[in-house]
């Protein structure tokens, strides 16, 4: 791993906790003589800023909160197109993603500071919204989990034209259909009846959300693979979400095109061997030793 020289600290301001570890974490990193910056992570002019004044491949970010804290921090980073190495410390209620516990962050930022942490390489998904073939300027962007095409207000299933790589696939009537990188298979995806994929199998998983009268199943695709879902014209309200956090109603005949990126975040992981332990820790298998 190359060495780290810049910092980019991210914490809420409404978590006390969370920016008092912050904190503590900025001292440590500057008595070491490295270039530290903490904030929110919706300063987005300063974090942006930031980025591009680190130098090529010493730039790491640490973010104080949640797995959706660190969602939204990298896909950020990825509209910024920052090599960031990516850490986080978690403040949610979950913590699968955002992996050190605040009480050992020490040992960690050690570790992250002196080059001495595996870093891996995760999947993400690019993905744009094209109207009467046309790719809409103001409506593309970045995904780390999924981006979801799902009905609105009224609960009728849409009716969704799927294609890989320019082969048509099928068509599927139901509430929605997911996009989904490996990261995101513990979220949305489960919840369909789609397989939980390990982040280092690089592939995109598409799922339908209850599927009506459809024999369509989920399905794991090559990383680099680009699906085109087009709505029916005469389907109803539709939504696209991305990551669970950000929002675009439709037009009739608009078609979502999803590329996955391989490769394309870089994740300080302080344990390589912990991800089947917080799979029970986070209540997606039984946990280890628990009763029949």
């Amino acid at each position: 791993m190359q060495t780290i020289s810049s910092f980019l600290l991210l914490s809420k301001r409404d978590n006390d906790r969370a920016l008092e570890t912050a904190g503590a974490v900025r001292q440590s990193l500057e008595r070491r003589g490295l270039d530290v910056l903490l904030i929110a992570p919706d300063e987005d002019l300063a974090m942006k800023d930031f980025c591009a004044s680190a130098p090529e491949g010493g730039l790491a970010v640490i973010v104080f909160g949640g797995d959706g804290t660190l969602v939204g921090a990298s896909r950020r980073l990825l509209s910024y197109g920052a090599r960031a190495v990516i850490l986080g410390v978690n403040f949610g209620k979950v913590g699968f993603l955002a992996e050190v516990s605040p009480d050992h962050w020490e040992s960690a930022v050690e570790a992250l500071a002196e080059g001495r942490m595996p870093v891996v390489h995760r999947l993400a998904l690019q993905w744009e919204i094209f109207h009467e073939g046309e790719s809409s300027a103001a409506k593309h962007g970045f995904a780390v989990n999924d981006v979801v095409l799902s009905r609105g207000t009224l609960a009728r299933v849409l009716s969704l034209h799927v294609s890989v790589d320019g082969q048509p696939l099928g068509q599927v009537r139901a509430d929605g259909i997911l996009v989904s990188s490996p990261a995101g298979t513990s979220g949305y995806a489960l919840s369909t009846g789609a397989s939980l994929v390990h982040p280092s199998v690089e592939g995109v998983t598409i799922a339908p959300i209850s599927p009506f009268l459809t024999r369509f199943p989920s399905m794991v695709l090559p990383p680099d693979s680009v699906v085109d879902v087009a709505v029916d014209r005469k389907s109803h309200e539709t939504y696209l979400t991305v990551d669970g956090q950000d929002g675009i109603v439709l037009s009739h005949g608009d078609t979502l095109r999803t590329r996955g990126l391989p490769r394309a975040l870089r994740f300080a992981v302080p344990d390589m061997a912990d991800y089947y332990r917080r799979l029970g820790r986070c209540g997606f298998v039984p946990p280890v030793g628990a009763g029949a």
